[in-house]
């Protein structure tokens, strides 16, 4: 069958015979039509008025044959019903117990008996059917995603009219024009045949703005589409709400639903997408889950799901039985289907229950029905049958408490006791009584309605008074990011205890068991002047029975051990951001053990010693410290002290290579902790026993499945121009230009890369780094039948060059196509010769030094020539534009020899000029990346450039000249072939290729520059005619495309694209330009200039397992050639590699993933390196009102410490300030004991109604604000610690000295910098300069020469002194402050300060962290790991990597003063430069 058919069969009921037969089943159709009465004849008009048109005839048949089913409510009672969900929105503030207790009183109480139904099919008018139909085929054919949805959801999830119970309307049309336009951006995008990602641009527009949920309103009856504008009600409501929209804009979806949900005692519904491959997607835009996710990520419990349809599920009905008084109302005509299978996915069951665990037996062949409890009774959500001595019910969830039970004369009978289905064994568990009595104290937890929470509760047992017990406290970042979880600890409901957006890391309980401690980054003291990084965090708790956060400290403490009596606590410090992985340093940045006096608020450092001192467990008796400690030069090893006397450390463990990790206690004294991926336990002076732990899966890996439409991370296209091959998660796809046809050309865990097409459009050259390196790979269209690579159905592969001692990789078929040029061994340019598979070499090396892997070079059109970048005069990274002779017998030409950055080559105007872009008149930046650029362009021979300079008159005569001279040649050809024999007619003339003339003398005086502002580029080329440059420029956000009249110099903007990254390539015509870029590809007509999108969808399968092991194999190779010391800093690097692989089998999440990398990583005892994992999931953001609160006040509210300067409330119309009460959020009021971060969450960005009170006027007031997010805070907060730095020190020297902070080394920062100190602290007798924690870049050259002023003149204007000169740069005393946070250039610049005499260092010794580093995106794009490929080398061979860098003057701020405001640093700093000062 086709997929119609297919997907039809599954569909069932009514259409199968539709499609399937011969001719259609007059039965039902017959049925309904006599169903309808005296309205028959306006039925028979729509089938009449379609009957030439096959496909509306059969969606006019299945209306109007599942039409009995349906019907709307009538009645006066209808209006009041409606008014509630009308009244809601407007009266929200005031909540809707209101809402409904205002209409009771002006209406009366809902009453729904009084209402009656209204058939469809006796009452519906021709009309209204005809229109409604043309308009659902006018959406699903207009619209590009409609061709991903088969005809069969078009029937069921589009056509349909309505959508419940609702009175009939006219809505579509309504509907489509409100939200139509929000897809426009989405329509011309690469997206835009994507079902799934037109649904979340819809669901993410609909998510704008309030929606008004509530479960306080009579339910039971749809409302109907108003609820477009009114956005109100519950589930039920807000899902109606989507499907509507859905419907309307022809997106295959509606509304799935639990009939019981398996932990609460109601119903629930969601919205459904269903995407061209039939996978289902779920979403709520009432809850938090608005983006689409498969149906089996779903996580409620649940026993049996369903989708509703429109078309009567007649199988079902029929299953159940024909006598409906024996059959519960909702299979007596059920309109759904059963998806349970698609959301429980590998979980899902088939229920077997044998007779013998039945209290009472069915009849033989007698439908069970499987219930969920609410509230006392028992509802039924599923059926089975009685067959063969045993209940049997197809596609169910575990996790559930089930009963069964039979349907006789109108009443439910209990078949037995309840059950739980294991979710994840399948193993049924009865709960029967027992035969002894026992007693239970059952402690009320809910203020009122205790029994509705009854079923689905934790019930939480404890023989101590105070509710003390065993719980399991965790973080999970099932929803975006990382909060609190709590369950007990053998299992049950895990219940959230944080919300806000910040990741929350737990550490223990208190002693008391009362309280979860955790590390977040919330919220510094109002008071602190500690320095505002999200990466540093603060102590907190929060009730186990969830509720309000507390703040306990505000400096970082990790790993947390209270003493028993709660009078102290131990923790492990954090002074920065290093990587918790890195092993074997000595230098300041390293942890240490502390112990916090609860009472007096002390910081005691109990191991203050170089090198890790971590992970502290106290001893039960609370006499012995335990922790995990890097000294004696060893690996990670448990140590411990006497907590009296913490000089007397002893070692408790010995062991080799690898870390101990992960200690803990027992009550009884029992160490516990981690070593070479065992668990082991240790007796105190004991012996370490390995814990034997046996796990048995019962399933086996399988391949994942990959869907993409966008996420190229390269792609070229061929020649023709109708074909762009692309590379995605590692793999070689081809798409059909025109079509959207998507090929899979490799299927490889190992990734390809540098793809060039053979100018026969049917091969392909690319490389993989296969078999423990990388190589070249040809693919081949095997038949000539074939036509494209999108459409072949055989392809074959091999390798190019049978060699495997050497690395190539970005290989270039030359333009006839016989040889391919590619990079060997990451610097030399190489040509093999297809057909003897010669090689040669064209470049050695010597030019190039980076090791990443390539370099930007290309062919020249007739195939002699290369154009390259290089690094012309060792000047790196600061690279020139080259040009060499592809036969490899001649040097490399330097065509800009410049002591600028120029790169990305290409050969124009048919190969008489080299395009290039150079930053050379750029505006500069600061370090050594992110000058703007120009395209500059370099013309080989004077004739060509002669042509460029000719006016627009004179080149028009020139091509007219040219024009005649070409008649008049082909002319004197014609005659000359009159008089030549031509036996073989099939013989074609080859086209020869003109060559191109190098003029190598006086190049440099033809290179132009062509943009006429330096911008950001990122790509740039010319038309075939010469007379026209595109280039792509972010003068905004993304790339945009210019275009430039080369003869009349003139630029326009042509498209506004706001892309990301993009290339622009033209096919070998010329006739069209494409845009290539990881978010959007995009084709041009040269002529009309016009853009259509490129689409392409990738469909791949791979084991992730297999995947992991070859993104290992690559770290292990790419560290090994381009970590910047070539003997890995003395570590056997095979080994330690080795050592680690063990442990890939026992991966399966990306989060243990880079942790394993960042263990291996951090055994080279190096900066800049690790495994990072950055989950691609979204999280209702924590908004910000840009105020500090005050962490000691507890009542209800809360109250303002600081409104923080151009904040949402820093505006003149505001009363907020120190000492206000926030009350509400939205009308919501915040109690004493509730986590009001929930009520911020997605709110960035929305106006939201603030409710104040001012305690001292007694005054109540709102004000409406728009909250900023975490990073608008952060920056706000920057700046709020810069300007209170400021004023200590001008406080501090009464004005004598200025302040400056570099907050990065990068060319922001130090324009900042040089603006403050040669502007308003000009004056200033000094500078303090702050550098504290500063994360580095690249600064050190200009902050020295900034700093190194020596005055040698003034400037003077009739005896007035003007100007000290140098004018440019400081010439008075200055200091500089650093600390354990400083990193990479910022231990880089504080050694140049001091290196070069410019003054003093005050502060904590800098740790050795000096080397440029290479962050790799791995295959799998969430993945990224590093490599410190260049180290800084002085005079006597050593690096200033690990060379830790010691202040003049040594001053540490404590934790206990820091938090007050005391900045002991910053003073001893002026106190020293001011001495030095007066000292003159």
């Amino acid at each position: 069958m086709n997929r119609v058919k297919m997907r039809m069969a599954v569909w069932g009921g009514v259409c199968v015979a539709v499609l399937l037969a011969c001719h259609p089943e007059k039965s039902r159709l017959e049925e309904a039509l006599e169903a309808a009465g005296g309205n028959r004849s306006e039925l028979e008009q729509v089938l009449e008025h379609y009957r030439g048109d096959s496909l509306k005839s059969l969606a006019a048949q299945f209306l109007i044959e599942n039409m009995p089913c349906h019907y709307a409510y009538a009645g006066k009672e209808l209006e009041k019903y409606r008014r509630y969900f009308e009244r809601f929105p407007p009266c929200a503030w005031r909540g809707p117990t209101f809402v409904r207790d205002s209409l009771v009183e002006a209406d009366g109480a809902f009453c729904p008996d009084s209402l009656h139904k209204v058939y469809d099919v006796q009452v519906i008018k021709s009309d209204y059917l005809i229109r409604n139909i043309d308009q659902a085929f006018e959406v699903w054919r207009g619209q590009p995603w409609g061709r991903n949805v088969a005809f069969a959801d078009f029937l069921e999830f589009i056509l349909p009219y309505r959508v419940g119970t609702e009175t009939l309307a006219d809505w579509r049309q309504e509907v489509y024009d409100r939200y139509n336009p929000m897809l426009d951006s989405i329509r011309a995008s690469a997206d835009s045949t994507d079902v799934l990602a037109v649904a979340q641009t819809l669901m993410d527009s609909l998510s704008v703005g309030a929606v008004y949920f509530t479960g306080l309103f009579p339910s039971g009856i749809t409302v109907g589409p108003d609820l477009v504008v009114w956005r109100s009600g519950n589930c039920r409501e807000l899902t109606d709400l989507v499907t509507y929209v859905f419907r309307a804009l022809g997106i295959p979806g509606g509304c799935d639903k639990m009939l019981m949900r398996g932990d609460k005692n109601v119903a629930h519904y969601w919205n459904f997408v269903v995407d061209g491959e039939d996978s289902t997607y779920f979403a709520s835009i009432g809850q938090s889950s608005k983006q689409f996710a498969k149906a089996d990520t779903y996580w409620d419990p649940k026993g049996k799901v369903y989708r509703e349809t429109f078309s009567l599920n007649r199988t079902m009905r029929d299953a159940c039985g024909c006598d409906t008084a024996d059959v519960p109302p909702v299979f007596r005509e059920p309109l759904m289907q059963d998806v349970t299978a698609a959301y429980t996915g590998r979980i899902n069951r088939f229920l077997r229950i044998p007779a013998d665990s039945l209290a009472l037996v069915p009849r033989e062949g007698e439908t069970v029905y499987l219930c969920l409890s609410t509230r006392g009774t028992w509802v039924p959500v599923g059926y089975g049958r009685f067959e063969g001595d045993t209940v049997r019910v197809d596609n169910v969830q575990g996790d559930v408490v089930f009963r069964l039970v039979v349907c006789r004369r109108g009443r439910m009978v209990s078949l037995g006791v309840p059950f739980l289905l294991e979710k994840y064994t399948g193993a049924v568990r009865f709960f029967r009584a027992g035969e002894e009595r026992q007693e239970a104290v059952l402690l009320q937890k809910f203020k009122e309605d205790f029994q509705a929470h009854m079923v689905g509760g934790v019930f939480e047992a404890s023989d101590h008074p105070d509710f003390r017990r065993p719980d399991t406290l965790f973080a999970s970042d099932r929803f975006g990011n990382f909060d609190l979880f709590i369950m007990p600890a053998d299992g049950g409901t895990a219940k959230r205890l944080t919300m806000n957006s910040a990741s929350e890391i737990p550490s223990t309980f208190t002693p008391d068991g009362k309280y979860v401690v955790f590390s977040a980054s919330i919220q510094d003291p109002a008071s602190s002047a500690l320095f505002p990084k999200s990466g540093m965090t603060e102590l907190y708790k929060v009730p186990v029975a969830g509720g309000r956060t507390q703040q306990m400290l505000g400096t970082p403490a990790e790993m947390v051990c209270y003493a028993p009596s709660g009078d102290f606590f131990l923790y492990q410090d954090q002074k920065g951001v290093e990587s918790e992985w890195r092993k074997h340093h000595t230098s300041s940045i390293t942890r240490d053990v502390w112990m916090y006096d609860t009472k007096t608020g002390k910081h005691t450092n109990l191991t203050e010693v170089a090198g890790e001192d971590r992970n502290p467990v106290l001893s039960p008796d609370g006499k012995q410290v335990y922790f995990l400690s890097e000294r004696n030069g060893g690996s990670f090893n448990v140590y411990r002290f006497p907590l009296d006397n913490p000089k007397e450390i002893q070692p408790v463990t010995s062991f080799k290579t690898n870390p101990v990790r992960f200690l803990s206690m027992g009550n009884d004294g029992t160490l516990c902790y981690t070593y070479d991926g065992e668990i082991y336990t240790q007796p105190v002076d004991g012996k370490p026993k390995k814990v034997a732990v046996s796990l048995v899966r019962d399933d086996e890996e399988l391949p994942v499945s990959y869907s993409f439409t966008r996420g190229a991370s390269e792609a070229v296209v061929s020649p023709d121009g109708k074909q762009v091959a692309f590379i995605v998660r590692g793999e070689v796809f081809v798409t059909s230009v025109e079509y959207g046809t998507t090929k899979q050309v490799t299927h490889t865990p190992e990734a390809e890369r540098g793809l060039s097409f053979g100018a026969d459009n049917r091969s392909l050259v690319y490389s993989s780094e296969r078999n423990g390196k990388r190589d070249l790979y040809i693919a081949k269209i095997s038949r000539k039948e074939d036509l494209n690579f999108p459409n072949a159905t055989l392809i074959e592969e091999e390798p190019l060059i049978h060699d495997k001692k050497l690395e190539r990789d970005y290989p270039q078929f030359s333009p006839d196509g016989k040889e391919v040029a590619f990079i060997e061994d990451r610097n030399r340019l190489m040509v093999v010769n297809l057909d003897t598979k010669k090689v040669r070499q064209v470049t050695d090396g010597s030019t190039w030094y980076t090791r990443f892997g390539g370099f930007d070079y290309s062919w020249s059109p007739d195939g002699k020539w290369f154009t390259l970048e290089f690094i012309g005069n060792k000047h790196d990274p600061y690279s020139d534009i080259g040009l060499v002779s592809a036969d490899g017998k001649g040097q490399i030409i330097n065509l800009t020899n410049s002591g600028y950055t120029s790169g990305s080559p290409r050969w124009v105007m048919g190969g008489n000029a080299i395009l290039f872009i150079t930053e050379r008149y750029g505006m500069r930046n600061h370090a050594s990346w992110g000058s703007l650029n120009d395209v500059m362009i370099a013309f080989l021979n004077q004739d060509a450039y002669d042509k460029f300079r000719l006016s627009k008159e004179d080149y028009e005569l020139q091509k007219e000249l040219e024009k005649e001279q070409e008649k008049a040649a082909q002319k004197d050809d014609k005659a000359s072939k009159k008089d030549k024999k031509s036996d073989d007619k099939d013989a074609k003339e080859e086209k020869k290729v003109k060559d191109i003339v190098v003029e190598t003398e006086g190049i440099e005086d033809r290179i132009i520059r062509l943009t006429p502002n330096s911008s950001d580029l990122a790509s740039a080329i010319i038309s075939k005619d010469g007379e026209k440059l595109y280039y792509l420029s972010a003068f905004e956000d993304g790339f945009d495309m210019w275009k430039m009249d080369l003869r009349k110099r003139e630029t326009k903007l042509l498209h506004k694209m706001n892309a990301s990254w993009a290339d622009m390539e033209m096919d070998k015509e010329g006739k069209n330009i494409f845009i290539l870029g990881g978010g959007t590809m995009q084709k041009m007509d040269a002529s009309s200039e016009g853009l259509k999108p490129v689409t392409f969808n990738a469909r791949m399968k791979m084991l992730p397992s297999a995947e992991r092991e070859y993104m290992f194999d690559n770290v292990y190779r790419e560290e090994k050639a381009r970590f910047y010391n070539v003997n890995m800093h003395g570590v056997d690097w095979d080994a330690m590699t080795a050592t680690y692989r063990r442990f890939l089998p026992h991966i399966n999440n990306n989060y243990d993933y880079a942790e394993m990398l960042s263990e291996l990583l951090g055994e080279l005892n190096v900066s800049h390196t690790g495994g990072r994992y950055y989950p691609d999931m979204k999280t209702e953001a924590t908004a910000e009102l840009g105020l500090l609160y005050d962490w000691d006040y507890t009542g209800d509210g809360l109250r303002i410490a600081e409104v923080i300067e151009k904040g949402p409330f820093d505006r003149k119309t505001t009363r907020a300030k120190v000492g206000t009460i926030i009350e509400k959020i939205d009308g919501e009021s915040i109690q004493a004991d509730q986590d009001y971060t929930s009520l911020l969450n997605d709110k960035v960005g929305k106006k939201i109604l603030v409710s104040l009170y001012d305690p001292q006027t007694k005054e109540h007031w709102d004000e409406v604000v728009r909250p900023v997010s975490k990073g608008v805070l952060s920056d706000l907060l920057y700046q709020r610690w810069v300007k209170q730095r400021a004023a200590d020190v001008e406080k501090w020297s009464n004005g004598r000295l200025g302040y400056v902070h570099i907050e990065s080394m990068d060319d922001g920062s130090f324009r900042t910098v040089y603006s403050d100190i040669l502007g308003k602290y000009n004056n200033c007798e000094g500078i303090v300069i702050d550098t504290r924690f500063n994360g580095g870049g690249r600064l050190h050259e200009d902050i020295e020469i900034l700093f190194s002023g020596k005055k040698y003149f003034t400037q003077v204007v009739r005896g007035r002194e003007a100007c000290d000169m140098p004018s440019r740069r400081w010439n008075k005393p200055s200091i500089m402050v650093q600390c354990e946070a400083n990193y990479s250039n910022a231990h880089g610049t504080p050694w140049v300060y001091k290196h070069r005499g410019l003054g003093k260092l005050v502060g904590a010794p800098v740790p050795g962290t000096m080397t440029s580093v290479n962050w790799v995106r791995m295959q799998d794009p969430t993945l990224v790991f590093g490599i410190p490929v260049v180290g800084y080398r002085l005079p006597d061979g050593s690096y200033l990597e690990n060379a830790e860098l010691d202040p003049d003057i040594y001053v540490l701020n404590a934790p206990e003063t820091i938090v007050k405001g005391e900045d002991t640093q910053l003073k001893a700093a002026v106190d020293e430069l001011l001495k030095e000062i007066d000292k003159k």
